[in-house]
Order: structure tokens, then sequence, then C-alpha cells
């Protein structure tokens, strides 16, 4: 009772804010919302943390590696609405399927910060139903956005990394809340003979699970 009460004197005290690096303070961002338009806009918000003064977005859309990205939609905000910062612009061009990075710019008043790349993939949940086919009505599409990707891999060898890229970062979104990796993690119960080739136990594994 004695060491529970002496750590919650602490804590009121401000003591556990020792742990925390006060440059952080003000530059919190909660969950940035995105909407597409069909078929070009684009807009996303954000709920304005305590200290936050000024909210912006540096986004790329399908930024090839090992090149310098050119910014696609760049823009700041200081004004709130409803307690939310607010980004529109009605000519960036976003289609299904399309990868987006962005760089959170934030402003506490004092000091600004540049966070982390995040990314997310476009898919039918981001685009808002308006024009979703130019068809006319007697006409409707006859392939598919999977008949596409899969041309394209056939087509351009580059579009197979893409796609696989584009697969993973929408797994680790629904399955480990963003967390990725640059290791391959099989699930096995035992190995069976040898581990000492690891190209030969990846080999192994995939040829056992169905194509």
């Amino acid at each position: 009772v004695i060491v529970l009460a002496v750590v919650v004197g602490l804590g009121e005290a401000g003591f556990l804010d020792w742990f925390r690096s006060s440059k952080n303070k003000g530059h919190e961002v909660c969950r940035v919302d995105f909407e597409v338009f069909d078929p070009k806009g684009l807009r996303l918000w954000t709920a304005q943390k305590s200290g936050l003064k000024s909210f912006g977005v540096e986004l790329f859309i399908n930024p090839v590696r090992g090149k310098k990205p050119v910014c696609n939609f760049c823009q700041t905000t200081s004004n709130v609405t409803q307690g939310k910062f607010f980004l529109q612009s009605d000519d960036v061009i976003i289609k299904n399927g399309d990868i987006l990075e962005y760089v959170i710019v934030t402003f506490n008043g004092q000091t600004t910060q540049r966070h982390k790349p995040r990314k997310i993939i476009v898919d039918d949940h981001l685009i808002k139903a308006k024009g979703r086919c130019s068809c006319p009505a007697s006409v409707s599409p006859t392939t598919t956005p999977a008949d596409t990707a899969r041309q394209q891999v056939l087509t351009d060898p580059t579009a197979e990394i893409a796609l696989l890229e584009r697969i993973l970062v929408n797994v680790s979104k629904r399955c480990a809340e963003g967390t990725m990796s640059n290791y391959l993690f099989l699930q096995l119960d035992r190995v069976e003979g040898a581990t000492d080739d690891l190209k030969q136990l990846v080999v192994e594994y995939f040829n056992k699970k169905p194509a």
C-alpha cells in the first residue's frame, strides 16, 4: 500500500513525464482518414490533439524505391473545423490499388516535426461512390482489377514486385497494426532434416503449400 501511494504521488507530481521526451509534446497525431474522389480529388483529416497548432502532409503516389520521390500532394493547414484538421485537393488523381506513402508534418507553435512515413493501399472503401464507371448504361466493364493486375504481372516483371508490396502492406495493416519487417517468418511446428540450408528450407516450405 505504501509503495502504491508513493508511485501515485510521483505520477501526480509529473515524475512519469521524466521518461517522455519533451520534444514530442504538441506533435501527437491521431489516425488520418482518407477519402478518394472519382475521377480525381482527395480529402483527408485528423483530430486535433492537445498542443498541435498545424497539420500537414507530403503524399507520394506509388513511390519507386531507389528513386527520389516527387510530392503529388503537399499541403498544410492551421484551420480547425469541428475539432479536426482537413486537407483537400481537387486535382490529384488516385486509382484503386495505388499505394499512398505519406509523411505527416506537425507544428506545435515552437518546433516543426516530420513523422515517419506511413503507407496505405487504396481500395473500394476509400473511393467515394460517384462516377464509378463512365461506360454507357448498356455496357458493363469486362475486366476486373484482379485481371488488370494479372496482366501487368505478365507483361512487366516489376509489376509483380509492386503487387506483392501492396499485398504485404494490406495484410500488415489488418493483421499486425501496420508493423512491417524485412524478414520472412515461416510458421513451422517442426523442421524435418537439416536446417543449415535456409534457402532449401524455404523452397520446401512453399512447395508443400497449394498453388
